[in-house]
């Protein structure tokens, strides 16, 4: 268990380290997360989390990044919100615009949602509908921007998640709900590649029967604009 400061804390650590990708640092948490407290005592909470295993301490870095347990309080608590804030009014508005005419072309509306999904979240987008037996990804050009990327092995590591999930994803279709799911690293049941998290969710379309709509990316991704894209999508096929 963390304390309410503690969590706090950590909360604003993990959109830190999202927006920036760099180690957050005591200052940076003064200066930038709006904490009333000295720079000496953030040092300290933040020790504490990282021996609780929510934050690690790369190479010689003064700064912490968040561990997949830290991610997973992060993701716990944007689900566990009691008010959560309505949906970007331009996105639905984005998903009603392109959504509609892709619908009227039952060949085009796997590729055109999954197409949607990438560029909206500039991450890897994929989408299977068992009828059809094809998982359809999009998202590459956008993806390799990711400094993660800057390393030869992440890539190599992206193609085989993605091999991996395409291989497994009718033995672990039962896995899906059709509530945004959200596995990050090491939860990861499709691959043994734990570099990177997934955010999934059924749905269903009439003339496709169930699918499955996610996102794939590094553990570093906006969780909050992308579940919400999920959702926002979810809720116009249900229309």
């Amino acid at each position: 268990m963390i304390s309410e400061r503690q969590g706090e804390i950590l909360k604003e650590i993990v959109k830190q380290y999202i927006q920036k990708a760099k180690p957050i640092s005591s200052q940076m948490l003064k200066e930038d997360g709006g904490f009333k407290i000295c720079p000496a005592t953030l040092r300290n909470e933040m020790q504490k989390l990282t021996e609780k295993g929510y934050l690690k301490k790369p190479h010689i870095s003064s700064g912490r990044v968040p561990t997949d347990k830290g991610y997973r309080f992060f993701v716990n608590c944007l689900f566990n919100e009691t008010e959560k804030e309505e949906g970007n009014k331009s996105i639905k508005l984005e998903i009603e615009q392109e959504l509609k005419k892709a619908m009227r072309d039952s060949l085009r509306v796997s590729q055109t949602l999954t197409r949607f999904i990438s560029l909206k979240s500039s991450q890897i987008g994929v989408s299977y509908f068992k009828k059809e037996k094809i998982m359809w990804k999009e998202g590459w050009n956008e993806i390799f921007k990711e400094p993660e990327f800057k390393e030869t092995n992440f890539v190599l590591n992206l193609a085989k998640i993605i091999e991996d999930i395409e291989k497994s994803i009718e033995k672990f279709f039962s896995h899906f709900s059709f509530e945004v799911q959200v596995f990050i690293g090491k939860e990861n049941p499709f691959s043994k590649i734990k570099d990177f998290s997934i955010i999934a969710t059924k749905c269903y379309l009439p003339k496709k029967g169930e699918g499955v709509l996610g996102i794939i990316g590094p553990k570093r991704m906006a969780y909050e604009k992308n579940i919400n894209l999920i959702e926002n999508i979810v809720e116009f096929l249900q229309k």
